[in-house]
């Protein structure tokens, strides 16, 4: 059996007691020979971890605050990243439920040297209707904003149309 140098006792001294713990069943899975230490390793460190789960439930039964505390903010935590997820990918990676919507362009005037965009008027868009030979069709819209009334207070929308 070969013993582990001075130099590695005192590295797995220094690592602590699960580096240690797998150098030593390593090293006595090895001068057993009867059987590859990569097969044999597995159950040790599983054992291992099944101590440190059991460890850590007894942990979180002991102090009851914390684990309300830590448990509640997980539940929020994972419900705000699921409500935002479902938000970009229905907003942004989910493609436009049109056909071939990556061929959909944006037209719109623009005054010479200026570098924003001025919106086309009713006229401008009829007028690039008719002259249209590049695009299978077009379509405009227009922002507003609405006042939704009913039984309740009323409500400012942001729409086009």
């Amino acid at each position: 059996m070969r013993e582990p140098s001075g130099r590695q006792q005192r590295a797995d001294s220094d690592r602590g007691s699960r580096g240690s713990l797998v150098r030593r069943v390593r090293l006595f899975l090895r001068a057993r020979g009867d059987e590859p230490a990569k097969r044999r390793i597995a159950p040790a460190v599983f054992e291992q971890l099944l101590q440190d789960i059991h460890y850590g439930l007894r942990m979180l039964a002991t102090n009851l605050g914390f684990t309300a505390v830590t448990l509640l903010t997980l539940a929020l935590c994972i419900g705000a990243n699921t409500a935002v997820f479902s938000l970009v990918n229905s907003v942004l990676l989910r493609p436009l439920p049109y056909t071939d919507s990556d061929k959909l362009i944006m037209v719109w005037r623009q005054a010479f040297g200026e570098k924003f965009h001025l919106g086309a008027t009713l006229d401008d868009f009829l007028v690039w209707q008719k002259l249209n030979r590049v695009f299978d069709g077009m379509a405009a819209f227009t922002p507003a904003t609405l006042n939704l009334t009913g039984l309740g207070e009323p409500e400012r929308l942001q729409a086009s149309f």
